[in-house]
């Protein structure tokens, strides 16, 4: 049974409570995630709050607010969890409960995505960058490195699964 929590970000300038979500992945992953560039080209007022402390030189804290959650009951949680927090507090745009487990974008959702990051086109400077990252680089990728890559790529999976199951998201 794949279980999860119910988490909190919390404003680091007043020990606040901001933002409630669930997850089924570990906190500093979904931290990661929240904080994460990629993440805060949204118009969300999480994702304004959350730019506001990165120009400010802060970074959101995560916190459990309840755990071991089994998936089909998360989102009441979250929607409980959302509503005793008073939502006038949070940045949360819904009562909560939505998430996006296994949400399929629609085929003309996917032609947008990909026109426009084919219209993203990196400077000069990000391009001279990367190369720079990947000069030396170059090896002979054998039989026996990528059986390596695959065992340690299965047992961080067999590690992440066996933390859920326990409970430990």
């Amino acid at each position: 049974m794949i279980l999860g929590c119910v988490c909190a970000l919390v404003d680091p300038r007043d020990g606040c409570i901001r933002y409630v979500g669930m997850t089924t992945k570990n906190l500093v992953d979904r931290l990661s995630e929240h904080m994460c560039q990629t993440h805060l080209r949204g118009i969300t007022h999480k994702d304004k709050w959350i730019r506001l402390l990165k120009r400010n030189g802060l970074r959101a804290e995560i916190i459990a607010l309840q755990g071991g959650i089994p998936l089909p009951e998360l989102p009441g949680a979250e929607r409980g969890w959302i509503a005793k927090l008073n939502r006038g507090q949070l940045t949360n745009g819904t009562e909560g409960g939505e998430g996006v487990f296994g949400y399929k974008h629609t085929d003309e959702t996917k032609k947008l995505l990909a026109e426009k990051t084919r219209a993203r086109v990196a400077t000069p400077e990000t391009r001279a960058k990367m190369s720079r990252a990947h000069k030396g680089r170059e090896r002979e990728f054998t039989d026996e490195w990528r059986a390596n890559l695959s065992i340690a790529a299965k047992r961080r999976c067999a590690i992440a699964l066996e933390r859920r199951a326990s409970g430990n998201p």
